[in-house]
């Protein structure tokens, strides 16, 4: 299940090593998805979370993360909403490694779309993911 990966994924930010019982929400994502995509869901997913933790709202004891998953006929919405990090003046001046890495497999071996906004409270990145490659 999606929603075991994700838990996974985010359990080092947890609620047990914050102190924070509501640091990641995780809403909407009970779906199967295939073997031969939990790799690279992961790996979008860890890049998402150092990013949180080095730069957003996991670097904050107050920070939050919210992952929101919707079906939408056959794609899969993925909204990661940080709140409570340090303000957000913009994107920043260049992409890194990891995050290249995860815009080429969203795109290419997805054939989905990434989509970030950097908003002043924080970032919310919107993932689009086609079904048939994720099943």
């Amino acid at each position: 299940m999606l929603s075991t990966l994700i838990r996974a994924i985010l359990a080092p930010y947890s609620s047990e090593n914050s102190g924070n019982p509501e640091r990641i929400n995780i809403t909407g994502c009970d779906l199967l998805i295939s073997e031969r995509a939990i790799t690279s869901v992961a790996l979008i997913l860890h890049e998402l979370a150092t990013n949180a933790t080095k730069y957003g709202a996991l670097s904050a004891a107050t920070g939050v993360v919210h992952v929101d998953c919707a079906l939408v006929k056959d794609e899969l919405l993925v909204t990661w909403k940080e709140q409570g990090g340090p303000s957000i003046n913009g994107d920043p001046d260049r992409e890194g490694f990891g995050g290249k890495l995860a815009r080429q497999i969203v795109v290419h071996q997805f054939g989905g779309k990434i989509f970030n906004e950097w908003n002043p409270a924080g970032l919310f990145v919107h993932l689009t993911l086609p079904l048939k490659h994720l099943q």
